[in-house]
């Protein structure tokens, strides 16, 4: 094990990695950019509703969400 990393609920949903962050949410509503080569939290979102097993998508510098009955595009970095 190189790192470990406590969400605020269970994660069903895969993670996606891009340019060394890894991407997933929570059943909680959280969703997490974490560094890949240590564990650590760049940012926590908070969402309405919990994430489920859809996994985020990546086109360019665009990830795409599902939570609960929306979609959302978030740019990477911002």
């Amino acid at each position: 094990i190189r790192w470990a990393f406590h969400t605020a609920g269970p994660v069903k949903m895969s993670p996606v990695v891009k340019g060394g962050r890894l991407y997933v949410g929570d059943t909680v509503g959280v969703f997490y950019e974490v560094d890949t080569q240590n564990g650590r939290l760049f940012r926590a979102t908070p969402f309405k509703k919990p994430f489920t097993t859809t996994p985020p998508v990546i086109v360019g510098q665009t990830i795409f969400l599902v939570n609960g009955e929306s979609v959302y595009a978030v740019e990477l970095g911002a």
